[in-house]
């Protein structure tokens, strides 16, 4: 049989958990409160996104690019808005060592790594009936010399139209 002070004991700690349920619920019913008082306000608030301007866009992308370069990114952006340039720059290093800055001239070693991008936008273009992957060079590139006119954009993309392998060392030139 329980003694009284066990008794005591066990009604005080039952007592705490009711308080702490109490106190639980009260913070959730409170958070709920006032997320409902304010949600309305918020949502009215809020008017449909417009575009920024040319002024604000450069702005941003000259604020991120400038972190960017802070850590070491060397490149070059454009950024075209309605057939209109916004914004033609370089930041970073053209030759680090040099102590020479990138500018819009600057030559970028890529190698490869822009396949994937021109190969995404030519089947988007495709997807929007632009262009087809059947289609010949030619049609882009009036001037291309007979014996490539016949070459076909599928061709490019996967590597088949014919041309030799790039890997030669005496292929590359040294841009910087």
């Amino acid at each position: 049989m329980r003694t009284t002070s066990q008794r005591s004991i066990t009604s005080r700690i039952a007592a705490e958990r009711r308080v702490a349920h109490t106190v639980r619920f009260a913070r959730v019913l409170g958070c709920a409160a006032i997320a409902g008082l304010f949600v309305p306000f918020v949502v009215a608030a809020q008017e449909p996104l417009t575009p920024p301007t040319d002024a604000q866009l450069v702005t941003r992308v000259n604020e991120y690019m400038g972190r960017l370069e802070s850590f070491g990114y060397n490149g070059g952006v454009l950024v075209v808005r309605g057939g209109k340039v916004v914004l033609e720059r370089s930041y970073g290093w053209a030759n680090r060592a040099a102590n020479l800055r990138a500018d819009t001239n600057t030559v970028y070693s890529l190698g490869s790594i822009t396949k994937q991008f021109t190969a995404a936008a030519i089947l988007r273009l495709e997807e929007l009936g632009k262009l087809h992957t059947t289609d010949s060079i030619a049609r882009f590139f009036p001037a291309a010399p007979a014996d490539k006119r016949n070459i076909t954009l599928h061709q490019l993309l996967t590597h088949t139209a014919g041309f030799n392998s790039d890997y030669s060392p005496s292929d590359y030139e040294e841009t910087s």
